[in-house]
C-alpha cells in the first residue's frame, strides 16, 4: 500500500516537460517549437497567461486552442531482486495535451484572460508480464488547470501580471502484488486517486524598446491532499490479508514546489532571439508520510516517511524566429533539462526521469489578419539513466537501465478579434 500511493505522488512530482522530472509545458506550439525558449515574452500567441501573465500586454483580444502529443518510447533491461520472470520492459505512450487561452483588451493598459491547460499529464504503460511489474505496470496521471489573469502596463515599458489558478488531479496506478507476482501468480493491485487544490502566479516584462524586452515569473508552490481508492485481487490469498482481495482508504499530502523563471527577447531585421532560464525547488520533496486504512482496525493510521531527496532544477533554453514574409514564421530551438532526482535508488520503474537535451522546431501561417495557425515539433534526447529502487516493506529491488526518448508534435489555432 505504501508502494502504491507512493507512485500518486511521484508521478504527480515528476510529472513536473520537462521542467525537472516530468512537468509539462506544451501548452503552446511555439514555444514549443523553439524548446521553450522566450518564456511568455515573444507575444506570438495567447500562452503568455500561463507562462508569464504579464506578457499580456502584448497582444490585443482574441483565443488560441490546440493539441499536442507526448510520445515516449522507453526500453528497460534489468532484473528483479526477487526472481520474478517475464519479459523486457518497454514504455510506450502517446497521450494528448490540450489547452485554450483567450484575453480581452480592456482598454490601453489592462488586459484580462482566462485559460485551460494540462501541466501535468504523464503516462507509463508496460507488458503486464514483463519482470518489473511488482513495481509498476500502468501509471496515468492527469492535471487541468483552470486559471483567470490579468496584466497592467504601468508605465509604457513596465507591466505587470498574476494569475489565479485552480487545478485538478486525477490518477491511476497498477502493479502486481510483490511476493504474489514472484511466485508466479496474477495479481493486480489498482490505485485512483484525485485532489483539487488552488495556486497564483505572477509575472513583469520591461521593454527596453520596441525589439527587446525581458520577463520575469513566479509560480507558486501548490498542495495536494490527495485522497483515492486502493484495490487488490489475486488468484491465491494475498500477503497479510485474509482472502484474495482488499479495498481500502488512502491518501497523502503533497507539495509541488515554486518556480521562478527569467526570459530575454530581442529581434534583429527577420530575426527574433529568445532565452529562457527556469529554476524549480525540487528540494522540497524530501520525504512523503503516507496514511492508510488498510491497518486490522480500519482506521487511518501513517505507514511512515519515504525518502525521496530530490535535488533543485535548472532548464537552459536558446532559440530563434524567421520571420520569412507576413506570413510565414519559422522557429528553432535548444534546451537542456535536469532531473530531479539524486540517484538509482530514487529513481523508481513509474517515473525513470533523467537529464535531458530538447530540440524544437517551429513554422507559423497566417491566414489573414485574423486567423494563424502554428505547428511544432520537438525530440527529448534523455540521458540512459539506472535505477536500483527498492520496494517499500522489505520487498524486491528493480535493478534496470532505461534507453528513453520523447517525442512532441502538436497544432494550434489562433483567432485575433
Amino acid at each position: 500500500m505504501k508502494k502504491i500511493l507512493l507512485t500518486i505522488a511521484a508521478v504527480l512530482v515528476a510529472s513536473n516537460a520537462y521542467a525537472g522530472g516530468f512537468q509539462l509545458s506544451e501548452y503552446s506550439l511555439t514555444q514549443l517549437g523553439r524548446a521553450f525558449a522566450g518564456y511568455g515574452i515573444v507575444g506570438d500567441d495567447y500562452s503568455m497567461i500561463a507562462y508569464n501573465p504579464a506578457g499580456m500586454c502584448l497582444r490585443d483580444t482574441g483565443v488560441q486552442t490546440g493539441v499536442t502529443m507526448v510520445a515516449l518510447n522507453s526500453k528497460v533491461e534489468g532484473r528483479v531482486s526477487n526472481g520474478t520472470s517475464g519479459k523486457v520492459g518497454k514504455l510506450q505512450d502517446h497521450p494528448l495535451v490540450p489547452h485554450f487561452f483567450g484575453q480581452y483588451k480592456v482598454n490601453e493598459k489592462l488586459r484580462v484572460g482566462a485559460g485551460a491547460y494540462t501541466p501535468y499529464a504523464f503516462a507509463t504503460n508496460y507488458s503486464k508480464y514483463w519482470y518489473g511489474r511488482s513495481h509498476a505496470i500502468k501509471s496515468e496521471i492527469t492535471a487541468i488547470d483552470y486559471e483567470i489573469a490579468a496584466s497592467y502596463d504601468l508605465t509604457p515599458k513596465f507591466s505587470i501580471g498574476a494569475g489565479i489558478i485552480a487545478e485538478t488531479v486525477s490518477a491511476e496506478l497498477t502493479n502486481a502484488v510483490d511476493g504474489v507476482a514472484a511466485a508466479g501468480y496474477n495479481s493486480k493491485s489498482k490505485v485512483e486517486g484525485d485532489s483539487y487544490t488552488t495556486a497564483y502566479s505572477l509575472g513583469a516584462i520591461y521593454k527596453l524598446g520596441e525589439d527587446t524586452r525581458f520577463g520575469l515569473s513566479y509560480h507558486s508552490q501548490a498542495v495536494h491532499q490527495i485522497r483515492g481508492s486502493h484495490h487488490v485481487t489475486s488468484q491465491v490469498p494475498l500477503p497479510g490479508a485474509i482472502g484474495t482481495e482488499i479495498y481500502s482508504h488512502a491518501g497523502t499530502k503533497l507539495t509541488l514546489p515554486e518556480y521562478y523563471t527569467l526570459s530575454a527577447y530581442h529581434k534583429i531585421n527577420d530575426f527574433g532571439l529568445s532565452a529562457s532560464v527556469k529554476w524549480t525547488r525540487w528540494s522540497k520533496f524530501k520525504t512523503l508520510d503516507i496514511w492508510s486504512s488498510s491497518n486490522p482496525y480500519g482506521v487511518k493510521a501513517s505507514t511512515g516517511a519515504i525518502d525521496e531527496d530530490w535535488k533543485d532544477t535548472w532548464m537552459f533554453s536558446l532559440g530563434t524566429d524567421y520571420y520569412y514574409d507576413d506570413k510565414w514564421t519559422f522557429r528553432a530551438g535548444i534546451s537542456f533539462d535536469q532531473a530531479g532526482v539524486t540517484s538509482p535508488k530514487h529513481r523508481t520503474a513509474r517515473v525513470p526521469d533523467s537529464d535531458r537535451w530538447i530540440v524544437g522546431v517551429g513554422a507559423s501561417y497566417k491566414i489573414n489578419d485574423h486567423m494563424q495557425v502554428d505547428a511544432g515539433y520537438s525530440h527529448v534526447f534523455m540521458k540512459a539513466a539506472e535505477s536500483h529502487n527498492a520496494l517499500p516493506n522489505n520487498g524486491s529491488t528493480l535493478d534496470a537501465k532505461y534507453n528513453s526518448s520523447i517525442n512532441m508534435v502538436g497544432f494550434s489555432f489562433q483567432y485575433n478579434f
